[in-house]
């Protein structure tokens, strides 16, 4: 008997690995493009959220899960240097190495290491809830002092989506119980609040020239050129995007779209031989994506849209578990 799903979680997923497809899109165009405030917006939320939904559905015990992780990351990160090489055609070496996660491979270190570290992590505690997480969010912002903390095993990540990992798995504990209760009957006071918040948000990103690398969590301050306030707003802004897209996308199944919210992992791990081989190759910074338009943003949805049909549906994710987890 087939485990009953949760709808509005599928739904949310689709919308954030539409996000990281159509972000990756969007890296095609020249940086004076309006449509790079998207960009930005995009970067300050849609990661956070998938490591909040990580969380809310981390379990102990969970063994095989962590095997097929670093499976996946060993067989991803030889392939991906593998194409990258074979696309570059710039005479360099082929250079195989597994301490720096080639492109989006950190997440699942990610996934890894919190998984290891659940059974330090979970409660049934609200006050120790509140307590580690709030740990987490100042180590995250301690760790931007020290620029030695970068790419290397995803170390900088590691610190800096903890908080979010955290919130969505005491989110699952809270869930169903008197106090969880009584903060979802406040809704519209949330959307508000929330919607207020992440608007805000994409104002600051457009007044303070936000870099992206302040919005990868991979480096320092001093690399990124920015400050531990920034990196706090930062937090404040994804929580508020979090929150939501929890109030606002619907709870029921959404024809040809929850079904993709289902299947996201072969789509995260495969778009990129699309989006870096075809895409990038064919149609970069000289094509049509250098000019500004709604009607080249669109473009950019659709072709967003296209990818996350061709590897997201039931055969393509069949197939890829049949292929990769075993």
């Amino acid at each position: 008997m087939e485990k009953k799903r949760n709808d509005k979680i599928d739904n949310i997923k689709f919308l954030l690995i539409f996000c990281v497809v159509f972000g990756h899109l969007l890296e095609l165009y020249p940086d004076s493009n309006p449509a790079m405030l998207l960009y930005r917006i995009i970067y300050s939320f849609h990661m956070p959220a998938f490591l909040f939904v990580s969380g809310y559905f981390a379990r102990q015990g969970r063994t095989k899960l962590i095997r097929q992780m670093l499976v996946l990351y060993v067989v991803f990160q030889t392939l991906y240097l593998l194409f990258q090489h074979a696309i570059a055609e710039d005479g360099s070496e082929l250079a195989l190495q597994y301490t720096t996660p080639n492109w989006v491979l950190w997440y699942l270190v990610l996934l890894v290491y919190y998984y290891l570290l659940l059974p330090l992590l979970e409660t049934d505690k609200p006050k120790t809830m509140g307590i580690i997480a709030a740990g987490a969010f100042v180590l995250a912002v301690l760790v931007g002092f020290d620029s030695s903390v970068s790419y290397f095993m995803a170390l900088s990540r590691f610190f800096v989506f903890l908080p979010f990992f955290l919130l969505g798995l005491y989110a699952s504990k809270l869930a169903g119980t008197e106090k969880g209760t009584a903060l979802l009957s406040h809704r519209r006071l949330w959307t508000v609040l929330c919607g207020a918040g992440a608007l805000l948000g994409a104002a600051y990103i457009r007044w303070a020239q936000v870099p992206i690398n302040a919005l990868y969590g991979t480096c320092g301050y001093e690399v990124n050129g920015t400050t531990p306030l920034m990196r706090v707003i930062w937090f404040a802004v994804a929580l508020c995007w979090i929150g939501l897209l929890f109030c606002l996308v619907p709870g029921r199944k959404i024809p040809g779209l929850t079904v993709i919210g289902r299947n996201t992992l072969p789509v995260f791990l495969l778009h990129g031989f699309l989006v870096k081989g075809i895409v990038f190759r064919y149609l970069g910074p000289l094509s049509v994506f250098q000019y500004a338009g709604l009607e080249t943003l669109v473009l950019t949805a659709v072709l967003a849209l296209a990818i996350l049909l061709l590897l997201g549906n039931p055969v393509a994710d069949k197939a890829f578990k049949k292929v990769f987890l075993w």
